[in-house]
């Protein structure tokens, strides 16, 4: 017979933040309390970095989970070089950084945090 193999699809941050954050046993509803609690609520100025970012990994790693236990800081150091090597301005790969490292500090509870790396630091200090 004909096999289909799973096509994935794109959920976005906020969506990629409560599908992984339920694994931490974090709530829509504690994740909705921090939001509001935030001076300036969700962050949605990281939403379009974090959709580039989702949209390369998936066509990139198709058949790797988009997850922050896959985040290897290598991997996002390659896609923060590709957009460099396009011309990106620094703040903005700062603002791509610090999307992708956020969104899985808040799906992890902070046991991942890919921003902190040393290839991550290492890069961004290279890129001034």
């Amino acid at each position: 017979g004909e096999r289909h193999l799973a096509v994935p699809v794109a959920i976005g941050r906020v969506g990629f933040i409560r599908k992984l954050a339920a694994r931490e046993s974090i709530t829509n509803e504690a994740l909705e309390h921090r939001w509001r609690s935030n001076k300036n609520g969700y962050p949605r100025q990281y939403d379009r970095p974090f959709a580039e970012f989702e949209e390369w990994w998936l066509s990139t790693y198709p058949n790797v989970e988009f997850c922050p236990s896959s985040f290897r800081p290598g991997l996002i150091e390659q896609y923060l070089r590709k957009r460099a090597d396009e011309g990106t301005h620094h703040d903005v790969l700062r603002m791509i950084s610090t999307s992708i490292s956020m969104a899985c500090v808040e799906a992890t509870d902070g046991r991942i945090q890919p921003g902190t790396s040393f290839t991550i630091v290492s890069f961004m200090r290279g890129q001034r």
